[in-house]
C-alpha cells in the first residue's frame, strides 16, 4: 500500500509505501493544505510517537549542502596523511547509515569503512545509562580513526565508543555528528565535524527512527 504526503517546508510531494501490516488499523491520510488531518494509528503500538510533518526542521536541500561541506573539511583534515591505509572511518548501525554513506561518496580519497552497533537506549526515548556494544571491528593498531554517528545526545555513547576505540590501538580518533542536541551534553563532547545544531527534541528521517519507522524520510523532523 502506498501513500502520499505533502512537505511542509518545501511542498513537494513524496510516495511512501505503507511498512503497516495487514491486521493492524490504518487510517487514511488527508492533506489539508499541505499540513496531515489525520494520520496513523496503531493500536498495537500504544507508544509509537507519530511525525510531525508539519515540523520539517532539516530540508532534504539543506542535509545534501551541509554534508558536501563536511566532507570537504574532512577530506582537508587527512590531506597530509600520507599513507591512507592509516585511516579508517567507523559507525554506527542503525541510525548514521544515511549520513555515513552520504559522506563517504562524498570525500576526495579511499577509505577504509566499518560499522559497530551502540546504543545506551533501552526503549523509544529514554537513555539506560548503560552502553551496549556489539560488532567485531578490525586491527585498529596506529589507525586514525574517524567515529560517525548520526546524533550527539547525552555524549554518553560517544565517550564509551572512544575509549573502546582507543584501547583496541587507535593513535586518534575524531568524531563526526550530523546533529548536536548541545543543550544535552553541554560539551561534555566537543565534536571535530558536526552538521546542524538542534533543540532537545526527539527527530526522526535521514536514518534516524522510531521503533523502526521513518528512517526512509529524506528530510528530519521532530515527532508530536
Amino acid at each position: 500500500m502506498n501513500f502520499a504526503i505533502s512537505s511542509a517546508y518545501s511542498g513537494e510531494t513524496i510516495i511512501y509505501k505503507s511498512q503497516i501490516l495487514p491486521k493492524f488499523a490504518f487510517f487514511s491520510i488527508k492533506i489539508l493544505f499541505g499540513k496531515i488531518a489525520d494520520i496513523f494509528y496503531f493500536p498495537n503500538f500504544k507508544n509509537l510517537a507519530m511525525c510531525d510533518f508539519s515540523k520539517v526542521i532539516i530540508s532534504r536541500e539543506q542535509l545534501d549542502k551541509r554534508i558536501s561541506e563536511i566532507a570537504r573539511d574532512v577530506s582537508g583534515c587527512y590531506a597530509n596523511v600520507a599513507d591512507k591505509d592509516k585511516i579508517a572511518f567507523i559507525w554506527l548501525l542503525e541510525g548514521a547509515r544515511k549520513f555515513a554513506e552520504s559522506l563517504v561518496a562524498k570525500i576526495d580519497f579511499k577509505v577504509e569503512v566499518y560499522s559497530i552497533r551502540a546504543s545506551s537506549y533501552k526503549d523509544l526515548h529514554v537513555s539506560s545509562g548503560k552502553v551496549e556494544i556489539s560488532g567485531e571491528l578490525p586491527d585498529l593498531s596506529g589507525k586514525r580513526v574517524l567515529l560517525i554517528d548520526d546524533i550527539l545526545d547525552t555524549g554518553l555513547t560517544a565517550k564509551t565508543l572512544i575509549a573502546e576505540l582507543k584501547s583496541r590501538g587507535a593513535s586518534e580518533v575524531k568524531t563526526c555528528f550530523l546533529l548536536n542536541k548541545i543543550s544535552k551534553n553541554r560539551g561534555s563532547v566537543k565534536p571535530d565535524f558536526q552538521g546542524f545544531e538542534i533543540p532537545d527534541e526527539y527527530v526522526v528521517g535521514f536514518g534516524m527512527d522510531s521503533a523502526g519507522f521513518y528512517r526512509d524520510l529524506p528530510y528530519i523532523c521532530v515527532l508530536q
